[in-house]
């Protein structure tokens, strides 16, 4: 790759599943989303939200970017959000930990700076990876919360700089708070880093919970964030879906009827 000789870390388990069925419509999302991924060096952060209802195919878009992006030499992160257990920073701590796991210590060291010991919150194995790091000052929670920002965000910034970076975050709809604070400031302070953050979430619920719906006005003010809502599939998507997955060209009866049953919903079309 193009992107420095050392081996990019392995794509993250979820985003690695081999799908049991072909990868229909969507072409434009895809396409806009890849494009969004900072490349060079002064592109700067940016974000996606990928709205959709469940089953609208959100998952598998984002699984289609993170193999397509691997493949050019990008580092993957993932987190999830998870309606039974909030943990705080949850997705965050996920995302961070395959990093870690699979980043040369030499390599992460230099990234650490003083952060390091904050990020032993998210992190408790860290120290044992990288070595000691400065224990985190004991303070109130709001400077500790800023340190803890600081320190991801610097993080991020000096691993993008070997190779372009995508984070994915799915379900913030479940997101408990510390990780929507996070996910507003890497929105708004990662600036430096060549990072694409592509977050999930459900739209479909009466309403979308009152804290994401407020970080969401919060970060589409900034630049670079992208909106993008996953539609469904159109009959002309219905029809190449079938054509992919049957190997055979569908009447225009059938593509029309599967649509009529399914309102175009990948999850729908697929059973």
């Amino acid at each position: 790759s193009s992107m420095g000789a050392d081996a990019a870390i392995p794509l993250p388990g979820p985003l690695r599943l081999t799908p049991a069925f072909a990868f229909a419509g969507r072409a434009r999302e895809l396409a806009t989303l890849r494009a969004l991924l900072p490349r060079s060096a002064g592109e700067g952060r940016r974000a996606a939200f990928l709205a959709g209802e469940p089953g609208s195919g959100k998952s598998r878009l984002v699984r289609e970017l993170a193999g397509e992006v691997a493949a050019e030499g990008a580092t993957v992160l993932y987190g999830d959000c998870d309606a039974a257990v909030g943990t705080p920073y949850g997705p965050f701590a996920a995302a961070l930990e395959h990093l870690v796991r699979h980043t040369d210590p030499d390599a992460l060291r230099p990234h650490l700076a003083q952060g390091g010991g904050e990020l032993t919150r998210l992190l408790p194995g860290l120290a044992a990876r990288v070595g000691d790091l400065p224990p985190p000052p004991a303070t109130d929670a709001d400077a500790e919360r800023h340190r803890l920002h600081t320190a991801v965000t610097d993080l991020l910034v000096g691993i993008s700089s070997e190779r372009p970076l995508l984070v994915v975050l799915e379900d913030v709809h479940w997101a408990d708070t510390s990780t929507l604070g996070l996910l507003r400031h890497l929105v708004r302070s990662g600036a430096a880093a060549r990072m694409l953050i592509v977050a999930t979430f459900r739209d479909d619920e009466a309403d979308v919970p009152a804290e994401l719906a407020s970080a969401l006005v919060d970060v589409y003010r900034t630049e670079g964030v992208v909106r993008l809502r996953l539609a469904g599939l159109s009959e002309a998507d219905v029809a190449e879906f079938v054509r992919l997955t049957a190997g055979a060209e569908p009447s225009p009866d059938l593509a029309a009827a599967i649509l009529g049953l399914t309102g175009g919903n990948a999850f729908l079309v697929t059973e």
